[in-house]
């Protein structure tokens, strides 16, 4: 459904004659994990072999890829043992970061995966099992229920702020892209 008609551009999508072209900046030498020099081996024409010292520099093209995902698995062995002098029964404590089955991190992710990208719980289940997670729709609606309740607090403090503020202003700007012809 348009909101409102527009006739058909005469221009083709994409980049226009005479814009300014947008590339991929390289990454900085230091930051990559390898960098393959690729030199030519002989003459196309006569066969004889490339000396080094007349190389010259006339590309650089970068590839980048996503590392394999390894999940960070801290496991916690939980003791007990009964008091040499009372005999009563103690046991050791998990400390705070380990009361959950999930890190901040992965709760982040998840967290974002829902509010920024607008995925589905059932696909944010799928995605992290992608990354060698077992997580349950029950587990991503805790995660979602936690991120909301530590929201609160600053939520609220920004709300405050906003409504006590001479100035309220918003961007209704709209976004047309690529329009049925």
């Amino acid at each position: 459904h348009k909101s409102s008609y527009s006739p058909p551009s005469v221009k083709k999508p994409g980049g226009q004659p005479g814009h300014p072209k947008h590339m991929r900046k390289i990454i900085p030498l230091d930051e990559v994990s390898r960098i393959v020099e690729i030199k030519p081996k002989n003459c196309l024409r006569c066969g004889v072999d490339v000396l080094d010292d007349h190389l010259t520099l006339i590309k650089q093209h970068q590839v980048v890829e996503l590392c394999g995902v390894n999940p960070d698995v801290t496991h916690y062995n939980v003791y007990k043992c009964r008091c040499h002098v009372c005999g009563k029964k103690i046991k050791g404590k998990l400390p705070k970061e380990a009361k959950g089955c999930f890190g901040s991190r992965l709760m982040a992710f998840v967290t974002m995966l829902c509010a920024e990208a607008n995925v589905t719980k059932r696909k944010i289940c799928a995605i992290v099992n992608h990354l060698g997670i077992q997580v349950s729709l029950g587990a991503v609606c805790n995660i979602h229920q936690l991120a909301g309740n530590l929201l609160d607090k600053p939520f609220e403090e920004i709300r405050t702020a906003v409504l006590k503020s001479s100035n309220i202003n918003a961007d209704e700007t709209s976004w047309k892209y690529k329009q049925n012809k």
